[in-house]
């Protein structure tokens, strides 16, 4: 397992990792059956400018920057996070109890595909805190991350292959309480990472994170995002 500080969570730091990396033993199983999120936000239908206060459901929206004094803001029919060098903004909520499912549906714009990421994280507490998962996809590549306080444990990662025109995608995480999460890849594909430290951790803190690495990075345009 690869051990790396938080701020270095975009997909130029995974594209280093080995693609067998930890992989999870056994055969992929199916996502838990979901009755509904109980978060959810269309960001493409919001006007554009400033982020609202709360998302569709009116639970309050927290904003978290790192790194640089980024303003996220709604703009061409989704939230960007606006970020003009290394940094990171977290959009998060509080869900009240511990995650089992999160999601979006997002797009990538122009820039450099190794330095520019969108991240899923159920964190234990407002970002940044321990989370059982850290999920970052770029345009070349996914990485699934635990963290105690701010390192991050790589677990595993993978290709991918989106392109940066603004096509929309949808990525989703299942987590069953025990040691394994369920990723639905924007292909369809399910991947299964397993490994304890999933299960010692139970984030009830859902959060969607922009990443980018510098100056020059793939634009992240996020949709919708949702968890329960």
């Amino acid at each position: 397992m690869k051990r790396r500080a938080f701020l270095l969570s975009g997909l130029a730091t995974a594209s280093l990792l080995p693609l067998a990396a930890c992989a999870a033993p056994g055969g992929p199983v199916q996502p838990l059956a979901q009755s509904g999120p109980d978060l959810r936000t269309v960001w493409s239908r919001r006007p554009a400018g400033p982020l609202p206060a709360t998302g569709d459901e009116g639970v309050p929206l927290l904003v978290t920057n790192l790194g640089v004094p980024a303003v996220p803001s709604i703009a061409g029919g989704a939230a960007v996070g606006n970020l003009t060098g290394k940094g990171a903004v977290y959009l998060s909520q509080e869900l009240g109890r511990p995650v089992r499912t999160l999601g979006a549906r997002f797009a990538f714009g122009p820039g450099d595909p190794l330095t520019g990421s969108l991240c899923l994280a159920t964190w234990t507490r407002r970002p940044i805190s321990d989370t059982q998962c850290h999920f970052v996809i770029g345009p070349h590549r996914w990485i699934y991350s635990v963290a105690s306080g701010t390192t991050l444990t790589a677990l595993r990662d993978g290709p991918v292959s989106l392109p940066q025109d603004g096509t929309r995608f949808t990525v989703s995480i299942d987590l069953d309480g025990g040691p394994t999460a369920a990723i639905t890849l924007p292909d369809g594909s399910v991947e299964t990472v397993t490994d304890p430290s999933i299960a010692d951790v139970r984030g009830s803190v859902p959060g969607w994170e922009f990443f980018s690495l510098g100056p020059g990075a793939a634009t992240v345009l996020l949709d919708e995002s949702w968890a329960s």
